[in-house]
């Protein structure tokens, strides 16, 4: 490669900026964050934050209740403030209304996530 090939390339616009060292005195944009803090700012950014929480209460509804009312009852769908819930038999309806305070608490300390009510559906087979 020529001098002169060499000299282009530093000039590309595509090519991507090193940073400088501390030593020179000089950087380059905001020092490196850890992955958590820069996408915990993205989601607030984009207004996805209790929304997006609330699908992450979904995915992980057995750990979060325990194997005996994961088996009886499944988290389906959020709007952010409320969790819905489907069950198939009237009985476990009733439990989780009894226990709805509970459950509500534990979510929020396990997730973060302070839902304002749980709503249950019963589904027929």
């Amino acid at each position: 490669m020529s001098d002169e090939e060499r000299a282009q390339r530093r000039r590309s616009p595509h090519r991507i900026p090193r940073r400088a060292s501390e030593e020179e005195g000089e950087t380059i944009g905001p020092p490196p964050q850890a992955i958590g803090t820069s996408l915990e700012q993205l989601v607030r950014h984009l207004g996805w934050g209790p929304k997006t929480s609330a699908v992450g209460v979904i995915a992980d509804w057995e750990r979060l209740v325990g194997p005996t009312i994961a088996a009886n009852a499944r988290a389906v769908a959020s709007d952010g403030s409320t969790l819905v819930v489907a069950v198939e038999d009237p009985a476990w309806a009733t439990q989780l209304r009894w226990l709805e305070a509970g459950l509500l608490d534990r979510l929020a300390e396990e997730t973060g996530v302070r839902f304002e009510r749980l709503v249950i559906r019963v589904r027929t087979r």
